[in-house]
């Protein structure tokens, strides 16, 4: 059957003895039609199904595709999006699977038909290869909601492309304005940034906790979409209602949220994320406040909040650690004595974790801590400073705090003494409570959370 280019309706056969099947002429055949439909106000349709084509997209730059459309590559490979099948959990929903997103894909090779085939949002089956190239699918969007019909034409595939043969630095991606949270590396490395200037490595996973340990690197992680779910959409509300204020402290503005009604509670410092004190944070703040807590959201960062990786990675790398110290210390007195906190816990995430941590072993005292997937520490005499219990919780997947390391220190704070619940959750990996990230599990964030407040109940209140 000849291809066809549609004008005014009207299909324009093109004659077989004109088509060399060879990439210069499908080009050509394409520009045709392209010039054709701005003269005449048209839509170009692919040749070989029909669809709306893009001209031209090149290898390594991760690109998007609509359902129903095709994209044609320097390579001569064609590739058109022609299903989504989504049943990943939606975002606002706990469920005992999260699913996953399957798209169904024809190929076509310098007019070679390759096939059908289908990628899906499982890692293990993100990725087509060929003897040339390769397909890798990196994202499919929208995210399924319960109250919100997604419609198939409203799905976004973000795919990338490569050469086989041919493996593109990250650092040639990075300059080539690929956002870092979307550069590729082969398959047996994981991404990391560098802490020093934001650049990108690929390193092998078992080296990813090693160099962030030595404070060379730092985690890459989903630019902060405001509006994406956040945490406090799945948990389930105290019984308390609630009264919310910003405190100067510090040289720094925090964020107070605590029972309307008048009474003696417990107090929590809650430390950010590395991003910052942000909506999901202060959130977070409001839920636990509600179980009957007075939580103190710290600002380790004096106002400033990131939304992309290299703006979090400059806030980490010019923290500095006594001065957090100081300042989580400050917010604690400030309990203490104004909100006549009698006990008090510190909890935080990944950077907050860490400082979680910190101020544990900094002399100073509490009568609970929550670390989770923060950095650690396992030297037996700086361990032996914390007199209270610690609940830790981590991801079996995690390749910056591996499950060695996490061994390791629940071993030391048994040989200490220390009272322990440590928490590995086997199959997901670092920030998986994390709601705007793609390591988030929102089945095991609920099951954290849930010992989060029996222990913090267990330990401040009883």
């Amino acid at each position: 059957m000849n291809p066809k280019i549609t004008i005014e309706n009207q299909p324009l056969e093109i004659p077989k003895c004109y088509i060399k099947h060879n990439l210069n002429t499908k080009i050509i055949i394409l520009t045709l039609a392209l010039v054709s439909c701005l003269l005449v106000g048209q839509t170009v349709f692919g040749a070989d199904i029909g669809s709306p084509i893009t001209i031209a997209q090149n290898l390594d730059v991760p690109f998007e595709v609509h359902v129903g459309d095709s994209v044609l590559l320097t390579n001569g490979a064609e590739i058109s999006i022609l299903n989504v099948e989504d049943s990943r959990c939606p975002a606002d929903v706990l469920c005992v699977w999260q699913g996953e997103a399957k798209i169904s894909i024809n190929v076509i090779k310098d007019s070679q038909d390759l096939g059908n085939f289908v990628l899906s949002t499982l890692e293990e089956k993100t990725t087509q290869r060929f003897d040339s190239f390769t397909i890798k699918l990196i994202e499919v969007q929208p995210y399924p909601y319960s109250n919100k019909e997604i419609k198939l034409s409203d799905y976004v595939v973000t795919l990338v492309v490569s050469d086989t043969h041919t493996i593109v630095s990250p650092l040639k991606q990075y300059l080539d304005g690929i956002l870092i949270d979307k550069i590729v590396c082969s398959a047996d490395l994981q991404l990391i940034m560098k802490k020093t200037d934001g650049k990108p490595a690929c390193v092998k996973a078992d080296s990813v906790g090693k160099l962030i340990a030595r404070g060379w690197a730092v985690h890459v992680l989903p630019e902060y979409v405001k509006d994406e779910p956040k945490n406090s959409d799945i948990f389930e509300l105290g019984k308390y209602q609630i009264i919310t204020d910003t405190i100067i402290y510090n040289n720094s503005t925090g964020f107070l949220a605590r029972p309307s009604e008048p009474g003696k509670f417990p107090g929590v410092i809650l430390i950010h994320e590395w991003w910052g004190l942000n909506d999901n944070i202060k959130d977070m703040a409001r839920e636990l406040a509600s179980h009957g807590y007075i939580v103190f959201a710290a600002d380790l960062y004096a106002g400033q909040v990131a939304t992309t990786p290299d703006g979090a990675r400059q806030l980490v790398t010019t923290f500095d650690s006594e001065k957090g110290i100081s300042n989580i210390h400050a917010a604690a007195e400030l309990l203490r004595t104004k909100y006549d906190a009698e006990r008090l816990a510190t909890i935080g995430w990944c950077f907050g974790g860490s400082q979680s941590l910190n101020y544990a072993l900094s002399g100073n005292e509490l009568d609970a801590s929550v670390i989770y997937y923060g950095q650690l520490v396992t030297d037996k005499n700086r361990l032996s400073l914390i007199h209270w219990p610690v609940l830790g919780i981590f991801g079996g997947q995690d390749q910056s705090i591996t499950i060695e390391t996490v061994n390791e220190f629940e071993s030391v704070l048994n040989d200490l003494g220390i009272e322990n619940d440590i928490r590995v959750y086997p199959d997901v990996g670092h920030a998986f409570a994390n709601p705007s990230g793609t390591n988030y599990s929102p089945k095991e964030t609920k099951d954290a959370w849930q010992n989060t407040i029996l222990f913090l109940e267990t330990h401040l209140k009883s």
